[in-house]
């Protein structure tokens, strides 16, 4: 049950946080509260719509103490952000600083879940899950939990934690194909992995790196690839078993 909760929390936040949130608004974050504001609502207002979906309102007492903690975070994030960048510690302390108090939050919603016996078995969409896709509903969940972070949410970790290291001409011929191709590679490698097909995973790496054998013969790029290529998938693998 405490995986199943933690799963379904993870997803709401991720919805908020990730995909409920455009670029110009996370930019604008970092100059003016205003933003952080305006941010709090859009991931209160899906946090809340998520879980009611889920479980009517069953689940209301957590959202709001989630969406809480959440706005207090940003806050914190926002206030903390000069005083790092004067030391150097640079914009990707504060992104995990911020995503790992995210996560601890999330299980301590999950453990008192558990504690007072939450019916996570009564999941608004059990039925759907269980006699139209035959799956139980804590696997799909968990599954949903998957998909829904190696992508938007994985490509922008990777991107943060590459920047300093992003040669200064590297540049893409078609916008965001970079992240869409991340995506996918995620996608096929927790499928492989949870097929226990591992030796299969060299393959899409091979083809990804086909694609790109000219570039590599430049130093600085392949450094930058083959640290890309070693986030992106352990960040796929890292995520499965979290979930699974």
């Amino acid at each position: 049950m405490f995986k199943t909760m933690f799963a379904m929390f993870l997803i709401f936040h991720v919805l908020g946080d990730f995909y409920a949130q455009p670029e110009k608004l996370a930019a604008g974050k970092r100059e003016k509260y205003g933003y952080v504001l305006l941010h709090g609502g859009i991931y209160t207002i899906v946090f809340f719509a998520a879980a009611c979906l889920t479980w009517l309102f069953r689940a209301v007492w957590f959202a709001a103490a989630l969406s809480l903690a959440h706005f207090l975070i940003d806050s914190l994030k926002h206030i903390m952000r000069k005083s790092v960048e004067k030391r150097g510690k640079g914009d990707i302390f504060l992104y995990l600083a911020d995503q790992l108090l995210h996560l601890a939050s999330f299980a301590a919603a999950a453990a008192a879940a558990v504690y007072i016996k939450f019916p996570a078995q009564d999941l608004f969409l059990a039925g759907f899950f269980r006699d139209i896709l035959s799956l139980e509903p804590g696997i799909a969940v968990r599954w949903a939990g998957i998909l829904l972070l190696i992508c938007k949410p994985a490509n922008i970790t990777v991107k943060r934690i590459l920047a300093p290291y992003k040669p200064r001409e590297q540049t893409g011929v078609f916008k965001n194909a970079g992240a869409l191709i991340g995506s996918l590679e995620r996608i096929l490698i927790v499928i492989l992995v949870g097929a226990g097909q591992f030796a299969a995973i060299g393959f899409v790496l091979t083809a990804k790196s086909v694609a790109r054998y000219e570039k590599l013969k430049e130093q600085d790029f392949a450094e930058y690839y083959l640290l890309g290529t070693l986030l992106s998938t352990l960040n796929a693998i890292a995520v499965y078993y979290l979930f699974i």
